[in-house]
C-alpha cells in the first residue's frame, strides 16, 4: 500500500523534506464489499495536505487482475434527500474513516469545537458506496434564526450549547438596556451592537469556538456593567 500511494503521489517526492510521497496515518482491513476479501481503509497525508490534516480518505481493493482500485472518495456527494450536506461545517475540517456494522462511516471535525458536527454513513450497493444516512450536530436556540445561519460564527453558535446560551443572555441584556436608554442613546447602542456583530462574524479557520466564547464573555460583562451603571444613575436621579 505504501508503494502504491508513493507512486500515485510521486510528485510529492520532489519536495526534499518528504522522504515518502505519502504518510499513512491509519490503515485497517475489512470486507466492505462482501467479496470474501479484505479491503484497505486508508487515512493518509500527502504533501498537498499542508497543515490541514490528512487529505487521503480512501478504500482500496484489488480487481481480478490484481491491480489496486479505489472504491471510495470522500466528498463526492453534495446533497442528501434534497438537502445540502456540508453547509454546517466551519473553518478547517477533516474526518476519520472506519467500518462498523456493515457501514462505512466518516466522522468530521472542524473549527467549531463541536464533538460530531457531521457524520456520514455509506453502504455498499454491489457496485459502489452510496450515502445512506447523514447526522448533523444538534442546533440550539439563539437570538437569531439558525435555519438562516450563513457564516462560520453563526453556524458555530447554533451548534454550541454554551455559545447559544451566551447569545441569548447577551440579547436579553441588550433589550433591557435599550428599554432604559433615551431615544438618542438607543441609536448609538444599536449602531455599536451592529459593529460588534460584524466583528464577531470575522473568525479565523481554527478555534472558532474559543474566539467566539472570548468575544461573547467580554460583551456580556460590558453589558452587565452598563446595565448596573444605568440603574444606579436612574436611582440617583429619582432621589434628587
Amino acid at each position: 500500500m505504501q508503494n502504491y500511494l508513493n507512486n500515485k503521489y510521486k510528485d510529492c517526492i520532489e519536495y526534499e523534506q518528504y522522504r515518502w510521497a505519502v504518510i499513512i496515518r491509519d490503515i485497517s482491513f475489512h470486507d466492505v464489499n462482501n467479496d470474501g476479501k479484505n479491503e484497505a481503509i486508508v487515512i493518509a497525508s500527502s504533501c498537498y495536505s499542508g497543515t490541514g490534516g490528512p487529505d487521503i480518505h480512501a478504500v482500496y481493493s484489488k480487481d481480478s487482475s490484481g491491480e489496486i482500485i479505489d472504491l471510495f472518495n470522500s466528498c463526492e456527494v453534495d446533497s442528501f434527500k434534497g438537502k445540502p450536506i456540508w453547509d454546517n461545517l466551519v473553518g478547517n475540517r477533516n474526518s476519520r474513516l472506519f467500518y462498523e456494522k456493515n457501514l462505512l462511516i466518516e466522522k468530521f471535525h472542524d473549527g467549531s469545537g463541536r464533538k460530531n458536527p457531521l457524520t456520514l454513513y455509506y453502504k455498499w450497493n454491489g457496485k459502489g458506496f452510496i450515502l445512506a444516512k447523514v447526522e448533523k450536530a444538534k442546533v440550539y436556540k439563539t437570538s437569531f434564526n439558525c435555519a438562516r445561519a450563513k457564516n462560520d460564527a453563526e453556524k458555530t453558535i447554533c451548534g454550541n450549547a454554551e455559545l447559544a446560551a451566551l447569545d441569548l443572555k447577551l440579547d436579553s441584556l441588550y433589550k433591557v438596556i435599550m428599554s432604559k436608554l433615551p431615544e438618542n442613546k438607543r441609536k448609538m447602542l444599536k449602531d455599536e451592537q451592529r459593529e460588534w456583530i460584524k466583528e464577531r462574524n470575522v473568525t479565523g479557520a481554527r478555534d472558532v469556538d474559543y474566539f467566539l466564547q472570548t468575544a461573547y464573555k467580554e460583551r456580556v460583562k460590558f453589558f452587565m456593567e452598563l446595565k448596573t451603571f444605568i440603574c444606579d444613575t436612574s436611582r440617583k436621579t429619582r432621589k434628587k
